[in-house]
């Protein structure tokens, strides 16, 4: 029985709500491109039907506004001055060992490495770029999980059909079926990760926005939409 099948089926059998039931498999289908443990192309199909699903279903955001990612911060902030965007043939399916950094790391003030924003004594919150539906999460990521992005959030956005991606956090604030307005503290920042533990890395949020035309997926460059995000005081 394929993967399709067993979707359908399981859909039909279960007493969640329906965009539960699809933010849901969309993260165990994720997890799986994630870890390597399912087809990658049947997986591909699976996140495009779930794409084609959540768009028709999920009402676009009615602030259509787009929100710099780190509350208190600014473009900046933004690790070398967005040269950080590297696609070299990125490909979404091949999940924790893609090629190339397709995103923007965007740091913090955080000199001792403890996740705390060295200016205010608080940890630095994660906001939602643009609004949308929380199809992933990860909250468990530990020492040693191999995975690149330790703890991750996955949001949807049927306005622009785009998704984003949120790595590195700390402490995760929003779960899977969520839907989250533009501005939203979703995370806080942390240093989760195989690739941000270490000392050598300094403490920061990695964003890759990208759209799941194919198995491939298309990553977009959004640097210059974040020249003109709005952007926020830090909130109590």
């Amino acid at each position: 029985m394929n993967m399709l099948l067993l979707y359908l089926l399981g859909l039909w059998n279960c007493q969640e709500p329906f965009h539960i039931r699809l933010c849901q498999e969309w993260n165990d289908t994720y997890r799986g491109i994630q870890y390597r443990t399912v087809d990658r192309r049947e997986a591909g199909k699976m996140l495009r039907l779930l794409t084609r699903q959540l768009k028709e279903l999920i009402p676009a955001p009615e602030d259509t506004s787009l929100y710099f990612p780190l509350e208190g911060y600014d473009i900046s902030s933004v690790g070398g001055n967005g040269s950080g965007y590297i696609e070299r043939q990125y490909n979404f399916s091949h999940g924790n060992v893609h090629r190339g950094h397709p995103a923007h790391d965007i740091f913090i003030h955080d000199t001792n490495q403890d996740m705390v924003d060295d200016r205010t004594g608080k940890p630095a919150h994660v906001l939602a770029m643009a609004g949308g539906i929380v199809v992933a999460a990860k909250t468990d990521w530990a020492k040693n999980d191999s995975l690149r992005g330790g703890n991750y959030i996955m949001i949807y956005d049927p306005l622009r059909d785009r998704y984003y991606y949120y790595a590195h956090n700390n402490t995760v604030l929003v779960k899977i079926g969520d839907i989250v307005p533009p501005g939203f503290r979703i995370a806080t920042v942390g240093r989760s990760g195989r690739n941000a533990s270490p000392a050598r890395s300094s403490t920061h949020v990695h964003v890759m926005v990208i759209q799941l035309t194919d198995d491939r997926g298309k990553p977009i460059n959004y640097y210059e939409e974040l020249k003109s995000a709005k952007t926020t005081k830090v909130l109590n």
